[in-house]
């Protein structure tokens, strides 16, 4: 039986070829020659024809794809020079690509003049007036929606025949292409794009709309940023419905086979079943964070069933293990949503970007629910033996304690007035505290493990009536302690003192004893001054305060610094004095910098930070001026309200927009290399009206700049050197000597 089926194959392989030589000799000729008619000649060999005809239409150049529609009739030719074709109102410029329905094409609607992507849909699935009816209704309903980050559906029609989607333009590239290009992405970027994913499906999913084929090539990336805090990216998804309608051609022509791209489906996609709701794009949400991690999918494979047999039954892989600088929290929510069953991922979008937001533990179910019968086993042969009875009872005991005992706090982003907390490994929130009126309003909180036994909960607030802007509860909610971290002292060019506010708290192990102490950031509410404090939670004392004339971000902690155990403190944000001409006359600090505020970067050391940073000056006898172990700024102004002069007789001068350039933020460098002086730090700059990121300045360990990586956004030639004249270091190597 093999040599005839053999031979069966061969004939089956010659009649294709036949019909395909044929067909393209037609078109050679140039007569007009549809692929619906080739398949209604060979109605036997319809997947084999039609898989080649796409692959054919794929290795064709953008530019003659478009030169083909012309000579297929599916597109008119041009008498505008401008355009390379027409289709009813609209101008066809460019072809951009192939999608899952058809060809891409970037258009001019010329009725509204505005350019669009147009998608001519492939004929098989024109042919389906139930898939059209039900796509016309779900791209409705989609472009109803008119949210940011899903693509806008402008119209649906039929032009001469031919069915058309207009749709958003969205300038840039995908997801996919960025990863294929660069490789895994910066927990930042990371953090930033799968936001905007979140966001956008919420909305959908909120309007009852499901996606059915998240992946990254379905994501584009918009060239410009509309918040300088993002990383230069605006994320679109694009494609709403078009799953919905493939999916429906499917069905009708392949049978037991299952519909969409391998390597981001679902398991219960992959299996076909027909209940699919909201929760498979939440897994496949994952599937891309999970890339952006990695820079792969969780289960690649170079064969569409291995993929899927390894997606139905395998767990995938950690991104920390296969890179170790993963983000931590990016990471365990990417393996929630790969969940097997979809009652243990994340209920919802909205659920996801919670827990994004609070960027605290929660339990994985699957491991959970591992570890709950490895846990029943052992009971179950403890209580067979009488002997353990009073085994088992202790047992019982120390886990009813430890499921009541805070795993994680936060402040309540909405109400303000709350405290709220995990217990043990649920994932459901708690209220820890709700402040009282005299309390005033929470701005962060923290889980602080005072002694290796117990542990409070440090809360930073902004007080109305009183100057206790720290506030310690136990682990029920009940006060214990209150700290005043206003200061009476009157700084230069501030009016009276008011009361200050703690806007950030963190909790950290600071001098290598047992516990942690509480590293505070507070300020004047209505000046520019800001202190940090380290806070000794078992004596309710402070140990040592930074003073600094400006605003300070939420600090960093880099652990091992400067040897083990001994973590330094970085800090970003704003100087009001280094200028100098405001303390020529007592004497002061001469001047460092050409504009009265500019942005700082300081690496402190936890163990010698008592005391006024830079500028050095006689104004508080009080305060031993210190030398941070680095210091630097940037010469230049981060706001329209900063001032400039070049000596005492010159005015002041407002600098203009294109003058703008501020450190935005700082992180460790995802690859420091901790035996040598760097790289150890990446400062995001940015520069002119926030409208355009500059890029990333890489420092090392005393500040000094390495190297300069540009935005994918930055459209101007500034570089390294260009940074290296404007940046200043005032101290580095500091006092404490490295190991």
């Amino acid at each position: 039986m093999q040599p005839e089926t053999h031979d069966s194959d061969n004939a089956r392989a010659e009649r294709i070829g036949r019909a395909l030589n044929a067909f393209l000799d037609r078109r050679g000729a140039g007569e007009v020659a549809f692929e619906q008619e080739l398949y209604a000649r060979h109605p036997d060999l319809v997947d084999e024809l039609r898989a080649h005809c796409s692959m054919l239409s794929d290795l064709r150049p953008a530019t003659q794809r478009v030169e083909a529609l012309i000579t297929q009739g599916l597109l008119q030719q041009s008498d505008d020079p401008a355009y390379q074709a027409r289709l009813g109102p609209f101008g066809i410029m460019e072809a951009l690509g192939r999608g899952g329905v058809g060809l891409v094409l970037k258009a001019h609607d010329d009725a509204l003049g505005r350019v669009v992507a147009l998608k001519i849909l492939r004929p098989e699935l024109a042919d389906d007036e139930h898939a059209i009816a039900r796509f016309t209704r779900e791209a409705r309903s989609a472009g109803a929606l008119n949210h940011p980050n899903i693509v806008t559906v402008y119209a649906i029609g039929k032009e001469r025949g031919v069915h058309f989607i207009a749709m958003e333009y969205v300038p840039g590239r995908s997801l996919a292409d960025l990863i294929r290009n660069e490789g895994r992405l910066s927990a930042g970027l990371a953090t930033t794009i799968f936001r905007q994913i979140l966001l956008g499906l919420g909305a959908a999913h909120d309007a009852g709309l499901v996606h059915r084929d998240i992946k990254s090539a379905n994501i584009l990336l918009e060239k410009r940023a509309d918040e300088p805090s993002t990383d230069c990216v605006k994320a679109k998804i694009a494609d709403f419905g078009l799953a919905r309608m493939r999916t429906s051609q499917t069905r009708l022509t392949m049978d037991n086979t299952v519909l969409g791209t391998p390597d981001y489906m679902s398991p219960e996609q992959a299996r076909g079943d027909e209940s699919i709701d909201h929760r498979t794009d939440l897994y496949s949400a994952g599937v891309v964070l999970y890339e952006m991690l990695s820079g792969r999918t969780p289960f690649a494979t170079e064969d569409a069933t291995t993929t899927i047999q390894r997606i139905l039954h395998e767990p995938p892989q950690p991104p920390r293990e296969l890179h170790a600088d993963a983000d931590r929290l990016l990471s365990r929510i990417a393996l929630r949503l790969l969940a097997k069953r979809p009652e243990d991922r994340f209920a919802t979008a909205h659920d996801v970007l919670a827990a994004l937001d609070r960027g605290t533990h929660f339990g994985l179910p699957e491991r959970a629910r591992r570890r709950a019968r490895l846990l029943f086993a052992g009971l179950a042969l403890i209580m067979l033996a009488v002997v353990v009875e009073r085994c088992v009872i202790t047992l019982w005991r120390t886990v009813e304690a430890e499921s009541n005992q805070l795993t994680a706090v936060w402040a309540d982003s909405q109400g303000r007035d709350r405290v709220l907390g995990q217990r043990g490994t649920s994932n459901e929130p708690v209220v820890v505290r709700c402040l009282d009126a005299h309390e005033g309003n929470t701005n962060c909180a923290a889980l602080v493990r005072a002694t290796p036994q117990t542990s409070c909960v440090a809360v930073g607030v902004s007080a109305p009536n009183d100057a206790c802007s720290l506030r310690v509860y136990d682990q029920a909610g009940t006060p214990l302690w209150q700290m005043n971290l206003s200061s009476d002292r009157q700084w230069p060019d501030c009016g009276p003192p008011t009361i200050w506010k703690c806007t950030a708290v963190i909790a950290a192990d600071l001098d290598g004893a047992p516990g942690d102490e509480i590293l505070a950031v507070a300020k004047d509410e209505c000046e520019y001054p800001t202190r940090l404090s380290i806070i000794d939670p078992r004596t309710q004392s402070i140990t040592a305060t930074f003073w600094h004339a400006g605003e300070l971000s939420e600090p960093l902690l880099v652990p091992d610094f400067f040897g083990a155990g001994r973590a330094a403190i970085v800090v970003t944000g704003l100087n009001n004095k280094l200028d100098g001409f405001a303390h020529s006359e007592s004497g002061d600090a001469a001047r460092s910098t050409t504009y009265d505020v500019v942005s700082i970067v300081a690496v402190l050391d936890p163990v010698s930070m008592n005391g006024f940073g830079p500028p050095r000056t006689a104004r508080f006898a009080d305060l031993e001026p210190i030398q941070p172990y680095a210091y630097a700024f940037l010469d230049a102004p981060p706001l329209l309200v900063a001032r400039r002069r070049t000596s005492e007789a010159e005015p002041w001068i407002a600098p203009t927009a294109d003058e703008l350039a501020w450190i935005a933020s700082i992180q460790r460098a995802s690859y420091a290399a901790e035996d040598s002086n760097g790289p150890w730090f990446s400062a995001h700059i940015w520069r002119g009206d926030r409208e355009h990121g500059s890029g990333y300045l890489i420092l090392d360990r005393d500040l000094r700049p390495i190297s300069f990586v540009r935005s994918m956004l930055e459209q101007s030639d500034v570089g390294l050197e260009d940074w290296r004249a404007r940046w200043c270091v005032l101290a580095g190597g500091g006092p404490v000597a490295r190991e």
